[in-house]
């Protein structure tokens, strides 16, 4: 009888079993095991690819020396240029104007600029590392034809004032220059006006002028009577004070200067006897085509003199002291007729006889220049 009851309650617990086991999830599939969190690798960054950089989207860039510069014929290895101080004598800056940028295949960015050394349009390379980059809006342009200067900003025209430039033996130099520093009185004598701003050109006839290196500049005059206007100087640009003040408070150090003669001074018909608006109708190929006054058939078309000087090769120009000569006594120029484009007698020697330019001494020197 015992034995029939053990087996009873073995048989009760059995099915309370089976019945417990569903209430307990025993059907429910089992849950996946929680998986460690996974995070992809970061994908490898590309390695900048060799060829040109684009700066931004200013008009101009201006590198400013953080270091002393070393410039190079080509990017890397290239020969050396020049060796150029962190700062000039006045201590701003040295200052290169940026036309262009690359990348070499080991990452170096190489900036092309121009330097402030003969001869006018010299460039070279140097390493972007040595220097800071700032952008620049705003630019100037002086037409020697019109005898103005014009400022742009932003490729508009925001101001143009009469100007006073080099005289046909002693030309402003054309080309494309920037401003590499600003000077006014003490630093600078008097004789250069309320401002000077030198230029990265040089004089094409003048290798020294004074204690000066033949360094041209936009500078002002206490004469704007008689120099505005006219071919008055050694190969600077004259503005009146007022004029070279607003320039020297508006345009930051590498600001872009383009010296042209629109109206083909040097390209046939610069012999002051057209208006420029003639002149830029008439000129073709270095000839004028059109007649000025006393000039024979207009179908025999004349090269001016001036121009014919100043198409000389500019290593001959500097150094053919025979060349300025004939260049001096070329029929229609102001000097072979004895006098000045002032209409007074030209200097005895052109060099030494009017020291207000070309050429900014260095602190220090002495002399006028």
């Amino acid at each position: 009888m015992s034995e029939l009851k053990a087996r009873v309650v073995l048989l009760a617990l059995a099915l309370a079993v089976v019945v417990a086991l569903p209430g307990c999830g025993g059907s429910s599939p089992a849950e996946p095991a929680a998986q460690a969190p996974t995070t992809a690798p970061p994908a490898a960054k590309l390695a900048p690819q060799p060829g040109p950089v684009h700066l931004g989207s200013a008009r101009a860039y201006v590198a400013l020396a953080t270091t002393d510069v070393t410039v190079r014929s080509r990017p890397r290895g290239g020969r050396i240029v020049g060796l150029f101080p962190q700062t000039t004598p006045w201590g701003s800056p040295t200052t290169f104007l940026v036309r262009e940028a690359r990348r070499n295949a080991s990452g170096e960015v190489w900036l092309k600029v121009l330097v402030p050394r003969r001869p006018n349009g010299a460039s070279g390379w140097l390493l972007r590392d040595q220097v800071r980059l700032r952008p620049v809006d705003y630019s100037v342009e002086v037409d020697l034809s019109a005898r103005t200067v014009r400022l742009l900003r932003g490729g508009r025209a925001v101001r143009t004032w009469r100007a006073g430039v080099g005289r046909a033996w002693t030309p402003t130099p054309t080309g494309s220059f920037y401003i590499t520093v600003k000077l006014r009185p003490p630093q600078i004598s008097t004789i250069y006006g309320a401002w000077a701003l030198g230029l990265s050109g040089y004089s094409e006839v003048h290798e020294q002028f004074g204690t000066g290196d033949g360094q041209i500049a936009l500078h002002g005059t206490h004469n704007p009577a008689a120099d505005l206007g006219r071919e008055v100087s050694n190969g600077c640009v004259r503005l009146d004070n007022q004029a070279i003040s607003t320039l020297a408070g508006t345009l930051p150090l590498g600001t872009p200067v383009t010296i042209q003669a629109l109206a083909a001074l040097e390209g046939g018909c610069g012999c002051g006897r057209w208006s420029a608006a003639r002149c830029r109708a008439s000129a073709t190929g270095g000839r004028c085509s059109a007649r000025p006054a006393g000039w024979g058939s207009p179908a025999t078309p004349r090269t001016c003199p001036t121009a014919r000087c100043a198409s000389r090769p500019r290593a001959t120009r500097r150094t053919s002291t025979s060349w300025r000569r004939s260049c001096a006594a070329a029929p229609g120029s102001p000097r072979s007729s004895g006098s000045t484009a002032n209409g007074s007698p030209p200097p005895a020697s052109s060099t030494a006889s009017r020291p207000d330019e070309v050429g900014i001494r260095e602190p220090g020197a002495t002399g006028s220049s």
